[in-house]
Order: structure tokens, then C-alpha cells, then sequence
């Protein structure tokens, strides 16, 4: 409690310190400041015509320097963006154009609350930096069972303002005006953003991502701070994006909370960067293989043989083949021994069917156990077999699966398709 009550206040600083300004504004002020300084300081019984001159070319020296300086401050502001809390400097926050870790949260509250809740769980009001996102976005809300009509996201503007801008963790705005930011203007709601209600007259200065039913697509759109207050009929529909900024898979492994198991070493992942699994029924015949790397990305490959389908050229069989690619992301805790993340891409190579190599005659197979999937848990050593699925369950073997049993592997589960991959241990 005492950790929340922190991260709140310090989200609140920097609220206030935002509003304070910004760089720009402030040597503005200094340099406003520097320059009254100049012309009170200038001896008011001097009529010496040369010093005159002198003091003038001094203070359009100073003038050009002050420019100098504020064009240099600017270009470093735009490169990236903190404040100051005391004479402590707060991390930089910088974009990184990723396809993060997101919670989807409906709960009936402001932009401005929505904001710092989002501070307090360890993230941030969603920015929408790329297409890929804004598609990964609208495909995780239509897999929802009740997604909510208005999300929250992390674009406002300043009062007397039209310009948009994505706001950091620290508080400070973005660069890239939201309403012509290539990736941001073609989601745009027609005729948004409109900045105010034209039935209530209520200013709108926040942004989200708002769900229209006729075109069953989600759309940006500028929002009041409150949306209940301007009408109730969206009680029960207003929800948040929070993303987070952690995809690292070897987090897992870091963090803490599994022990050595079967001389596995706990740590493994993260410092050998790569794990290997396998799904497979244990009969032989058909297997996908998968060696997954600390970034989320990962390789493979899946064959099934039936080395009894033969004929002139392939006497050793045919066999479904293919190669694949991909990665996972959106790790993020779910209890002590469980991790869930998300397959955000998928790429399978093609083969030409019914080519012929080393006698074996081969046709395009798919990344069965990748294929059909979106959300994987990930269990980690240890875990009670007890706690798997019926589905999980089924695929394991060389188990006991009685309540003590533990796995002395990794596990990744397959949410949709209730397939289960184990790591290859040896």
C-alpha cells in the first residue's frame, strides 16, 4: 500500500511539474528576464552617443546568443523528454515502437484517473505508435468476451490547444502532433477531433479508442476527462489500456520465483538466451519443435513421416514439412509459478509440394500447436501438475498426476487449442 501511495504522489508531481510549463516557456521567461536585467542596469545619465551604440550591439549579441541556446535546448528536448523532481532527474522515457504488454481494465473513472492508475500498476495510458499495434490492439478487443465501448488511451491536449500528443510516464508530451502523425490520422473518427461535445458543450481534451457498432471497427476519437459526468448512458462502458514496457521472456527466469529443480538451474534461460520445446503426443511419427529466445522471438520446425506412403522416386516416405518464425510478447505475471504471454506474429515458410529429396517426397505442413493459438501460459518448474487443465493434463506423459506431482520443466500451454509444449530436458 505504502509502494502505491508513492508511485501516486510521484505521478502527481509530475502532473504538477508539467503544468508548470514547458522547457521552452521557461527560457522564454529567463531569457525575458535577462533582457529587462539588460535595460534596467543601462545608466540612464549616459549620452555618449559610441557607448550607446556599443550597449545596442551588445544586447543583440545577447539576444542571438539566447536563441543560440533556446534552439540547441529544443533540439535536445526533442530527442528526449524528462523533468527534474528536486535535483533528482526522472528516468527518460522513449518510444521504442514495439508491440508491448497491455490489460484491457473497464472501470467507470476519468481520463486523469485512468492515467495514474495506469503510473500505479507499472505502466502507462497506452500509445498507439504503429499500425501493427493499432491492429494487435482491435484484434485483442474483438477476442474479448464484453470489451468496453471507450478506452482510454495516452493522448491529451493543453487548454486553448488543437494539438494532440501522446504523455509520458513522467508527464511530459510527445513530439509528434497526434492529428497528422502518419499512423494516428487515418484512425481518426470522421470529423474527429472535434475538442468539444456539440450537445453538451463540453470541452473534450483527452483521447480513446472508441468502439463504433454500424462499422464494427474501433476509431480514435477526443473524450471529455469525464465521460459519466456528460452522460450516464456510458455507465458501465468506459475502460483504460495500460501498456507496459516489459517483453522480455528472460524475465521470467529472473524473476525469483522458482527454485533448482532435477539439477535444472533456475537461471538458465536468462543466460543461456535460448530454450528448447517440443510438442509431440510421445508416440513418435509427428513432433513441432521450437527453440524460443529471451526476446520472445523464436524458430522451428514441425514434420509428421509415414515412411509407409511410398512410390517411384521417394522409397524412404513422405513427410509434411514446414519451417516457421515468430514471436511472443506481453509477458506478464499471473501467480508464483504461471506466466501468460501472447503470439503477436507467426511466419511459416513454403515448400513446393511433392518435391522429391533424399527419397522422400514432401508436402507443406503448418506450426501445428503455434498455429491456431493466441494466449499461452507459462509454467515454470515446479508447478503442481494438479493445477494444469484436463486438456493440459492430456498431453503429459512420464508423469505421476497425483495432487504432489511438480513439473521439473518449463510448460507452455496453449490456451486456445488446450495443447500443451514441454522443454526438452536432458
Amino acid at each position: 500500500m505504502k509502494k502505491k501511495l508513492i508511485v501516486a504522489l510521484l505521478a502527481s508531481m509530475a502532473l504538477s511539474l508539467t503544468a508548470c510549463g514547458s522547457v521552452t516557456d521557461k527560457i522564454d521567461e529567463v531569457k525575458e528576464n535577462l533582457l529587462q536585467k539588460d535595460a534596467d542596469d543601462d545608466p540612464e545619465d549616459d549620452s555618449d552617443e559610441d557607448d550607446e551604440d556599443d550597449k545596442e550591439d551588445k544586447k543583440e549579441e545577447k539576444i542571438k546568443e539566447d536563441k543560440e541556446t533556446e534552439a540547441s535546448t529544443e533540439e535536445s528536448t526533442e530527442k528526449t523528454a524528462s523533468i527534474t523532481i528536486g535535483s533528482e532527474e526522472a528516468p527518460v522515457f522513449t518510444e521504442d515502437y514495439e508491440i508491448h504488454e497491455y490489460d484491457f481494465i473497464t472501470d467507470d473513472i476519468t481520463w486523469e484517473e485512468a492515467w495514474q492508475e495506469a503510473i500505479i500498476r507499472g505502466g502507462y495510458l497506452v500509445h498507439i505508435d504503429t499500425e501493427e499495434e493499432e491492429q494487435y490492439l482491435e484484434d485483442r478487443l474483438s477476442k474479448m468476451l464484453n470489451p468496453a465501448l471507450c478506452y482510454y488511451i495516452g493522448g491529451k491536449r493543453e487548454a486553448g490547444s488543437e494539438e494532440y500528443y501522446w504523455v509520458a510516464p513522467d508527464g511530459t508530451q510527445g513530439m509528434s502532433e497526434l492529428t497528422w502523425d502518419s499512423v494516428c490520422k487515418k484512425h481518426w473518427l470522421e470529423g474527429e477531433p472535434s475538442f468539444y461535445d456539440e450537445t453538451t458543450g463540453i470541452e473534450e481534451m483527452y483521447m480513446d479508442f472508441l468502439y463504433l457498432k454500424k462499422k464494427d471497427k474501433w476509431f480514435l476519437n477526443d473524450a471529455p476527462n469525464d465521460m459519466i459526468a456528460a452522460s450516464e448512458a456510458w455507465s458501465g462502458k468506459i475502460g483504460y489500456i495500460v501498456e507496459y514496457d516489459n517483453n522480455d521472456v528472460s524475465s521470467m527466469a529472473q524473476s525469483g520465483t522458482m527454485g533448482n529443480t532435477s539439477g535444472s538451474d533456475s537461471s538458465s534461460f536468462g543466460s543461456s538466451q535460448t530454450m528448447d520445446f517440443t510438442f509431440s503426443s510421445g508416440a513418435g511419427g509427428w513432433a513441432t519443435e521450437m527453440t524460443l529466445h529471451s526476446d520472445g522471438s523464436f524458430t522451428g520446425r514441425y514434420f509428421d513421416s509415414d515412411m509407409g506412403v511410398t512410390g517411384p522416386g521417394y522409397p524412404n516416405g513422405t513427410q509434411y514439412y514446414c519451417e516457421f518464425s515468430g514471436k511472443f510478447s506481453n509477458m506478464h505475471q499471473v501467480d508464483d509459478t504461471t506466466w501468460s504471454m501472447n503470439l503477436v506474429s507467426l511466419k511459416e515458410e513454403k515448400i513446393r509440394d511433392g518435391e522429391i529429396k533424399d527419397g522422400i517426397k514432401y508436402y507443406q505442413g503448418s506450426a501445428y500447436g503455434l498455429d491456431d493459438g493466441d494466449e499461452f501460459l507459462v509454467y515454470m518448474p515446479g508447478t503442481r501438475l494438479s493445477k494444469l487443465s484436463e486438456d493440459a493434463q492430456s498431453w503429459l506423459y512420464g508423469y505421476g498426476l497425483d495432487d504432489q506431482s511438480v513439473s521439473d520443466k518449463y510448460l507452455i500451454y496453449n490456451v486456445n487449442s488446450g495443447q500443451l509444449w514441454s522443454q526438452d530436458v536432458w
